[in-house]
């Protein structure tokens, strides 16, 4: 597969319909061939995503992610951060439940209801949790 066939193949039709005005307008004007005009408007908008990503990282990692204990459930299951988040747990339940890594890396007190516990993650890997007081309730942190 060649380098623009792999980065179409990143887009979807709504984005590239989206642009397809600015894509036959560009051809037109700069006399380009469709070729090279569709690889432009491909390039553009692989970096437009990336950037959006980037900043999307960059917000999680500065100002955190909220995480809900209820009914007796961490939730969700599982959460991908980006090196850097700080992850705060926020007691939803009406029964006190604590946040504690399977290897101890974490561990907050009992929390009761609407009280927070929260953690920074400066590594990455995958964290396992559970709450100490209901070991049933089980749930993960993945930092890349």
């Amino acid at each position: 597969m060649n380098s623009l066939q792999h980065k179409l193949n990143q887009l979807t039709l709504t984005t590239m319909s989206r642009n397809l005005d600015q894509f036959l307008n560009e051809a037109a004007t700069q006399s380009l061939g469709l070729s090279a005009a569709l690889e432009s408007l491909v390039d553009r908008e692989l970096e437009a995503r990336n950037a959006r990503s980037i900043e999307r990282r960059f917000r999680l990692a500065h100002l955190g992610v909220r995480y809900s204990i209820d009914n007796f459930q961490f939730n969700p299951a599982t959460l991908t951060v980006p090196v850097g988040t700080t992850v705060t747990w926020t007691n939803h339940d009406k029964d006190e439940h604590t946040v504690t890594s399977s290897t101890r890396l974490f561990s907050s007190a009992g929390l009761d209801p609407n009280e927070t516990y929260s953690f920074r993650f400066d590594t990455p890997g995958t964290y396992a949790y559970f709450c100490a007081l209901h070991p049933h309730m089980t749930a993960q942190i993945v930092v890349q």
